[in-house]
């Protein structure tokens, strides 16, 4: 099993992903919208940012959610992103 990634190298790529998807947005609305290499960049920085934050020590450490009756909601289904009160 491969050593646990250190918290900070997380957090890094974050900011990372963060500070390109801004730069690459300095242009403002109208040249995001007329540019798809623009959209396609942006679109991958925030994958990014999303994939590192699923692999926080603190996103793995969360409980499931539950749903009413005590049921966890299925794996890879719209309802496993739901969050419960």
């Amino acid at each position: 099993m491969p050593a646990e990634r250190d918290e900070r190298l997380y957090l890094a790529d974050m900011r990372d992903a963060v500070d390109r998807a801004l730069r690459y947005t300095m242009g403002g609305r109208e040249a995001f919208f007329a540019d798809p290499m623009i959209q396609d960049a942006v679109i991958r920085n925030l994958e990014v940012m999303a994939k590192r934050s699923a692999r926080s020590r603190r996103a793995r450490d969360r409980p499931t959610p539950r749903f009413p009756g005590g049921r966890s909601p299925e794996p890879g289904t719209a309802s496993s992103t739901a969050i419960s009160p």
